[in-house]
């Protein structure tokens, strides 16, 4: 019973291994931190224009990736190589947050919570 148990174990252990193979033409790094940058900033200007003039997620997702010469199907592969790593793809979203709050004016940062501008849908 025990034998069994032990390798029981092992099987879930090695099972629960999340490795995908390195896509041939993996986005480096610096490049898919500046992407996933790009499409959280536009993620957050929607939240925040009134206009209707900026077009929807999918469409703007393409031009971000190819104003970045990359395709869906590149993008989705790195993307999937990247996010099996949990510590890695953190460091990238902390790596992505430092980069937006250093383009942040400081006295904007400074601000009080009551000055700050809320978006139509906290209003």
């Amino acid at each position: 019973m025990k034998k069994a148990l032990i390798f029981l174990l092992l099987l879930f252990l090695f099972s629960c291994n999340q490795e995908i193979e390195k896509p041939k033409d993996l986005i480096p790094r610096k490049e898919m931190i500046s992407i996933l940058k790009d499409i959280h900033v536009f993620k957050q200007a929607k939240n925040y224009r009134v206009e209707k003039d900026l077009p929807d997620t999918p469409h703007a997702n393409l031009a971000i990736l190819k104003q970045h010469n990359v395709t869906m199907e590149q993008f989705q592969n790195s993307y999937q190589f990247y996010l099996v790593d949990n510590a890695a793809y953190d460091k990238m979203l902390e790596e992505i947050k430092k980069q937006l709050l250093a383009e942040i004016p400081a006295e904007e940062l400074n601000k009080k919570e009551d000055d700050k501008i809320l978006p139509p849908s906290a209003q």
